[in-house]
């Protein structure tokens, strides 16, 4: 029985509605169901909690008001977690600067093997959202993030391919940690194909559900609007999420005079999203480039094909990877309202293509995307590193 400890802040299990904390939990949870996989996952939350979820155990730790002025605290907390857990193995989700990277890439065992999984360029994505300046102390900590997984991790696994390729273009991938790439999944049986009563029909409901900041190019989608009504008078627009940027979105549908047909649901929790994507005709994600940010690898746009909804999205980054043009989904230019509101109309316009494509995306879910499949090629890699690890090749 291999014991694997996933480290990370993750939101409250109940409560997630970010797709960094859902890959992390749905991972944990697959994996636990391997009969050779012991699994617990660590995170900082808002109290002391132990619980199981599924056959994997969920470790919370209160996050006290010191750990910034006196980091040793949490990093003593997480070794004595780790201590008592005994993990064979240690994943780190994310390259963020936290206590858990710190620990387990510094201070852990060296016998332990570590794997990291890079889901972004977390720095960069600060900036863009405007969380903190380029040259900004937080940000130069971050990248130091980056610096240390790369030196230090046994095992990098990304999530879009074109991660890795940035990541070996800035790193290289010689005489250091094995690279893989494994992208996002999604469980078919949870989002399964619900949406056929919305083929051929008279109304048209349109989902976009990300985070409301600028990247996310919401703004583009609300802006397609005005186009989208004029042709179906009773159309709607559901926007899930929150964010700094909601405010400014919905003063842009003001000005436009389309804020009595849509609708800001906030935050949306994953185990309400099946039934969302149940009420959904066209699937949206308008993501735009900002600096060296684009969109990486979108569990929500998987969620929408295996729920049989038709996508767009745009020729951004993991998108381009995720989407088939013409086939399991529309691709379109960013930043081009006009772009979003022919190819949702055109869509509409078709319910045999609809039905045609959703059918080809929830196939390719099932070929390639499931969490069954990506737990495997997981194992696969833990498997691998602790045979190193018996030869004595680990770092």
């Amino acid at each position: 029985m291999l014991r694997v400890a996933t480290l990370g802040t993750f939101l409250n299990p109940d409560r997630r509605t970010d797709g960094f904390s859902n890959h992390s939990f749905n991972l944990s949870r697959w994996l636990s169901r391997l009969e050779d996989a012991n699994v617990t996952m660590v995170s900082f939350g808002e109290a002391d909690e132990t619980r199981m979820l599924d056959r994997y155990r969920f470790i919370m730790m209160r996050r006290g008001w010191s750990y910034k002025r006196f980091p040793l605290i949490p990093l003593l907390r997480i070794a004595l977690i780790l201590r008592r857990e005994k993990p064979d193995l240690i994943h780190i989700q994310g390259t963020t600067f936290t206590h858990f990277l710190v620990y387990a890439l510094t201070l852990s065992p060296r016998n332990v093997p570590k794997v990291v999984t890079v889901h972004g360029h977390p720095a960069e994505e600060g900036v863009a959202r405007g969380c903190w300046k380029k040259d900004s102390f937080k940000a130069k900590l971050i990248g130091f993030g980056e610096d240390l997984t790369a030196r230090s991790a046994d095992a990098i696994l990304f999530v879009t391919t074109k991660l890795r390729n940035e990541w070996t273009v800035k790193y290289g991938e010689h005489n250091g940690p094995d690279y893989y790439t494994i992208m996002n999944a999604v469980d078919p049986d949870e989002f399964s194909c619900k949406a056929d009563s919305n083929i051929g029909g008279v109304r048209l409901v349109v989902l976009s559900a990300k985070a409301l900041v600028p990247p996310n190019g919401q703004e583009y989608l609300v802006r397609a609007f005005p186009r989208i009504l004029e042709a179906v008078p009773d159309a709607r627009l559901l926007i899930a999420g929150e964010g700094p940027d909601r405010f400014r979105l919905e003063r842009i549908a003001a000005e436009i005079g389309v804020q009595s047909r849509i609708s800001f649901l906030g935050c949306v929790p994953n185990k309400e999203m099946p039934d969302l994507m149940s009420r959904t005709t066209i699937f949206v994600a308008p993501s735009i480039r900002m600096g060296e940010v684009e969109e990486g690898s979108s569990i929500v746009v998987l969620e929408a094909m295996a729920s049989g909804v038709p996508v767009i999205a745009t020729d951004v980054g993991g998108l381009v990877e995720l989407v088939s043009n013409g086939k399991t989904g529309i691709l379109v230019q960013e930043r081009d309202p006009g772009a979003i509101s022919d190819a949702v109309l055109d869509l509409y316009a078709h319910p045999e293509r609809r039905k045609e494509m959703a059918r080809a995306a929830r196939e390719y879910v099932l070929l390639e995307r499931t969490w069954e499949q990506v737990a495997f090629m997981h194992m696969q890699i833990y498997r691998s590193l602790m045979r190193k690890r018996e030869r004595g090749l680990t770092r």
